[in-house]
């Protein structure tokens, strides 16, 4: 919840720049929309404190941020919907039969979660929920291959029942 917090907090200052700098860049917008008549008599001081070249330049670094802002409010809401979803599938995958699953969906969505995870590792800043989802990913995926293996078709009852005698558990109910 505390990582919840931070980040709720650290997306509220984003908020906040992000319609500040929008502000500025409406404000600009309307400068170099008006004629140089009305710029010249509208709104003087402005015109003199920057020039033309200036509000241009001024223009591309808030337009530029912007788009680092934008970009950086949607890694982190990837991570956060990463979480959610993988959380939840997992559930799903765990609490299902293991004839049930879909072997084929499980591999891609494992997949898709690696690749994004790693994506999200190199693009955000160090936290506490990446190496965490990383950790709960990978381990998941180093047991593919006993999944796999357990939905071998030449699997007989014999089998499964010495797993339950090894394991103390049921694979397939």
């Amino acid at each position: 919840l505390d990582i919840i917090i931070i980040l709720q907090e650290s997306l509220s200052k984003i908020n906040e720049k992000a319609k500040n700098y929008s502000a500025f860049q409406e404000r600009f917008n309307q400068i170099n929309k008006q004629s140089t008549k009305k710029r010249i008599l509208g709104d003087y001081q402005v015109k003199t404190k920057y020039h033309r070249y200036d509000v241009t330049v001024s223009l591309q670094t808030v337009q530029s941020e912007i788009n680092d802002i934008e970009q950086d409010i949607n890694l982190r809401k990837l991570l956060w919907e990463s979480q959610q979803k993988w959380t939840k599938l997992y559930r799903e995958w765990t609490n299902t039969v293991l004839d049930a699953i879909d072997i084929d969906l499980l591999q891609k969505d494992v997949n898709k979660f690696t690749q994004n995870i790693y994506m999200l590792e190199k693009a955000l800043p160090p936290n506490n929920i990446i190496p965490s989802l990383k950790d709960r990913i990978v381990e998941f995926k180093t047991a593919m291959p006993v999944i796999l293996a357990l939905r071998n078709s030449h699997m007989k009852q014999r089998h499964f029942d010495r797993l339950r005698v090894l394991i103390g558990k049921d694979v397939i109910d």
